[in-house]
């Protein structure tokens, strides 16, 4: 199975937290990616590609199929 998302923030952030419990209660499986605050990853050009605003945490989903099947009634 796939995972359906990755969470970038920090264990410690309560925001991350939360979302973290959240995914363990409905039994959504995640990847925490650890973003390094001490050296300011989260300010980085390429952090803010994913959040302008520099935030923590985001979530990155899979990409998903470029097409739906089509249903015939």
């Amino acid at each position: 199975m796939a995972t359906p998302f990755t969470l970038h923030g920090v264990a410690i952030s309560g925001a991350t937290r939360r979302v973290e419990v959240i995914a363990k209660e409905r039994n959504i499986p995640y990847v925490l990616n650890h973003v390094n605050v001490m050296q300011e990853e989260h300010k980085s050009a390429a952090y803010k590609a994913h959040h302008p605003f520099g935030q923590i945490p985001y979530i990155s989903v899979r990409p998903l199929p470029s097409h739906r099947p089509s249903r015939d009634s």
